[in-house]
């Protein structure tokens, strides 16, 4: 019987291109059932599927060039690429800049850190390449039907449904600044904040369903995550466990994407701005949640620690703030600092 995972299949898939032949620019044929699948007559159709789709997996990571089935001989006929080391490197570094972008110094380290010998490289990579898809694929997903179900929640009327389905399908300059920001290989904050700053949210639905949207294909771009935290403080009828739920998962991803330190100082003061600005303060409540959402997040000292001195030097500083200024300068004189984090420690 065949190994199950899709990587294992993949792998087992290119051993047995190895053992027919297969050489760079070169062309073999193999039979499409696997060994010892045709005593399974019920279930041909699933091996089958399962073999084409081991080939795809090998494409993505650039050895295999094309396949062409013959069905009435069942066996599939695959055209290889010119690979080698570096041939297969560049494929899988294309690939993971495109299903999570904003990691590429991190996708390099893992690449650089991959086996020389090519058949052990190439299992690696195919490895790699199914673990990025599927982290992107189920919480991609999942964040799809969160959206979906936050519309349904305190029983919306036409306008908002119709205005939160016209922000997500639109085509402004926000949704043009969000697209940009997702793709780009590294995370520039400073780069992307002008661009948010240049795009003001023209409804009160735009950049929650704008990010909503982005999301849907980038689950866990810090960016992303933090934009529709500030989408979410501009609706009409926003929700602070929400609000919250988004600002941690994006501390997390901040880590994780290693965004530089300064740069996590120059966000949550972004934030805290966004909040301050709404409509002469509406949501000057919600500073509270940021600051309990990330104030164990390494390097926002600098910003915390100024922020905190204004506020006890003025008796009438944001009354919303103060607590958590408090606690944050208690946890401080207890010694109780951030933990430090490593950007770059392997995460799938």
């Amino acid at each position: 019987m065949w190994v199950e995972g899709e990587a294992p299949q993949a792998c087992d898939t290119w051993d047995v291109l190895r053992a027919a032949g297969a050489a760079p620019y070169g062309r073999v044929t193999i039979p499409r059932l696997v060994n010892g699948a045709r005593m399974f007559k019920d279930y041909w159709e699933t091996f089958r599927g399962l073999r084409d789709k081991a080939l795809h997996r090998l494409s993505l990571v650039g050895v295999v060039d094309d396949v062409t089935v013959d069905y009435g001989a069942d066996t599939v006929t695959v055209d290889f690429s010119g690979y080698n080391n570096e041939f297969i490197d560049r494929s899988l570094i294309k690939l993971a800049d495109r299903v999570q972008p904003g990691r590429h110094r991190h996708h390099l380290k893992v690449i650089d850190s991959s086996p020389s010998d090519f058949d052990e490289r190439v299992r690696h990579h195919v490895s790699y390449a199914v673990d990025l898809v599927y982290a992107v694929v189920e919480p991609a997903r999942l964040t799809a039907l969160r959206e979906m179900w936050l519309l349904t929640q305190d029983d919306p009327d036409d306008d908002r449904i119709r205005q939160t389905i016209a922000a997500y399908l639109g085509q402004g300059p926000m949704t043009t600044a969000l697209a940009e920001i997702a793709v780009a290989p590294e995370i520039d904050v400073a780069w992307a904040l002008r661009r948010l700053d240049a795009s003001p949210p023209t409804t009160a639905f735009e950049w929650a369903a704008a990010a909503g949207r982005q999301l849907e294909t980038y689950p866990d771009h810090p960016l992303l995550l933090i934009v529709r935290a500030v989408g979410e403080a501009l609706l009409p009828t926003g929700d602070t466990v929400t609000f919250t739920e988004l600002l941690r998962r994006a501390a997390e991803q901040l880590i994780r994407y290693g965004v530089a330190l300064d740069a996590r100082c120059d966000l949550f003061a972004w934030l805290r701005r966004a909040l301050l600005n709404h409509q002469q303060g509406r949501r000057e409540d919600w500073l509270e949640l940021l600051w309990s959402s990330w104030h164990s997040l390494q390097g926002l000292e600098p910003i915390l620690d100024q922020v905190s001195d204004e506020a006890l030097a003025d008796p009438e500083h944001h009354l919303y703030e103060l607590p958590a200024v408090l606690a944050y300068r208690l946890r401080r004189l207890a010694g109780d600092d951030p933990v430090v984090d490593d950007p770059w420690e392997p995460h799938p």
